[in-house]
């Protein structure tokens, strides 16, 4: 461990056990300061995305689809395997409905995929700078909303026609009957 994080853990330390009247655990409980808290952790998430995606663009020689994968792996990390195993277990059972990942897997998918296009050279791609602040945004106000109680589908229009191009319509079949 660097010098730097045994003093920061240390002073952290310090300040949770022996503030009078529990001012710093006050402090951040405040409703104003977890929500700075929050956004600095999909901040946070967004710069590991980048990271993940650099390395795999680098020790995967190029391989998009990989370099997409551990971008992705490296921002969702359990989320994302616990999706992945449900899904395939989901699949085995013949339950099609569950097959669907929850809307942060897919904006980190998403996010993903543009952090690798822009490194493999893609024109329309834009710059990473911009990545990192629009992924933070959207990512924090999906948590934000679904913290408050009022959880925002972004993909609730692509999920619809996704399940009714694997299931080839049966929706509309039960529907006509």
């Amino acid at each position: 461990m660097s010098a730097r994080t045994i003093f920061i853990n240390s002073v952290s330390w310090w300040l949770i056990c022996f503030t009078p009247e529990n001012a710093f655990e006050k402090l951040c409980s405040n409703k104003i300061s977890l929500f700075i808290l929050a956004f600095f952790k999909e901040l946070f998430r967004a710069k590991k995305v980048l990271y993940a995606a650099e390395i795999g663009f680098v020790v995967y020689n190029g391989n998009l689809l990989l370099s997409i994968l551990l971008g992705l792996v490296g921002a969702m990390g359990c989320e994302f395997i616990l999706n992945l195993g449900s899904s395939l277990s989901s699949a085995q059972e013949k339950q099609i409905e569950k097959l669907t990942p929850s809307d942060f897997t897919k904006m980190a998918f998403f996010f993903s995929s543009l952090h690798v296009f822009a490194l493999s050279g893609c024109e329309i791609a834009p710059g990473k700078n911009m990545i990192i602040t629009c992924q933070a945004l959207l990512m924090f106000a999906l948590a934000f909303l679904s913290k408050i109680g009022k959880p925002v589908s972004v993909f609730d229009r692509l999920d619809s026609l996704m399940m009714r191009i694997l299931t080839f319509g049966a929706d509309n079949k039960e529907k006509q009957e």
